[in-house]
């Protein structure tokens, strides 16, 4: 997980100059689904980038359950 987290803060680092900080913001979200690893929540299997967003808009929008498909 922490290499596909990486691997998306990298992705900020590279956009953010070219398209500004405020958009490559919400492009990160949007790259999470290219994410394919795949891991185990409990008894389910998902790609790494599905859980990660599920995660991260778990903290943005806090009215969602974070095991809520997207």
């Amino acid at each position: 997980m922490a290499r596909e987290a990486g691997r998306l803060l990298a992705l900020h680092r590279r956009l953010a100059p070219a398209v500004g900080f405020r958009n490559a913001v919400l492009a990160v979200p949007g790259a999470t689904d290219m994410l394919l690893h795949p891991i185990s929540v409990g008894a389910e299997q998902t790609a790494s980038g599905r859980w990660i967003a599920a995660e991260l808009f778990a903290v943005l929008v806090p009215d969602i359950s974070p095991f809520e498909p997207l």
